[in-house]
């Protein structure tokens, strides 16, 4: 069965790719991002010197050194300015939602992605920001943290996609679209299928359902690759 994947970050959303392996998971993430309309940007997470597997797409320089940079995880931290401070007196005064909250979750994302959200052109469709190895910065997170942060990088008008190459995190709940990797014993990655804990209502992909990646349009031409 085929599905109709078209509408897949086609406008601002969050979802989050968790399994093993990673280099399965870039790939993934790599077939939406290389297909995105409204143009694409990759951070990976590396510690200095860490190895990339040479399965990865980001090993075989799939991704365009335009497109593409690596961060250090505590390049990625919240931002503690001293402006927040005084964003929060006046956010205390107001609904958890308000426009004031908004402003400050933003304020607090971390320099790089503040600066990756302003530099992005705007189109039609939103473009789309990809972090690779995003468990390499869960520590640097509390799951009540999660929420505040996604809603802000997706409340600027863009996409984010998440690789999680480790158990399911807590804080995963909090992004629109929840898709578990799973890749049966001694097959190829190729027929591995994306399992949907959490879908927004007009994405892709049913909750509940469990997605073969050869079925899914926009991923075809990378399962090919990789089969």
């Amino acid at each position: 069965m085929a599905y109709s994947d078209d509408t897949a970050f086609e406008r601002p959303t969050s979802a989050i790719l968790v399994g093993t392996p990673g280099a399965l998971l870039n790939w993934i993430a790599f077939g939406f991002a290389s297909t995105s309309r409204g143009g694409y940007f990759w951070t990976d997470v590396r510690l200095t010197g860490q190895q990339v597997d040479e399965r990865d797409p980001i090993a075989r320089g799939e991704i365009a050194p335009a497109r593409f940079t690596v961060v250090p995880p505590e390049e990625l931290s919240q931002n503690d300015a001293p402006a927040n401070a005084a964003l929060s007196m006046l956010v205390h005064a107001e609904d958890g939602g308000g426009p004031l909250r908004q402003l400050a979750d933003f304020i607090r994302l971390s320099t790089h992605t503040r600066e990756l959200i302003a530099s992005q052109p705007r189109g039609d469709s939103p473009p789309l920001l990809v972090l690779s190895n995003a468990q390499r910065v869960a520590s640097l997170y509390s799951a009540e943290s999660v929420g505040p942060v996604v809603q802000a990088i997706v409340g600027s008008g863009v996409s984010l996609l998440v690789t999680y190459a480790d158990d399911p995190p807590e804080g995963r709940v909090d992004f629109e679209n929840v898709w578990h990797v799973r890749t049966p014993d001694r097959a190829p990655w190729s027929e591995a299928s994306i399992e949907v804990e959490k879908a927004r209502a007009d994405g892709p992909f049913a909750p509940g359902s469990r997605v073969g990646l050869r079925t899914v349009p926009r991923l075809r031409a990378t399962m090919a690759r990789i089969a």
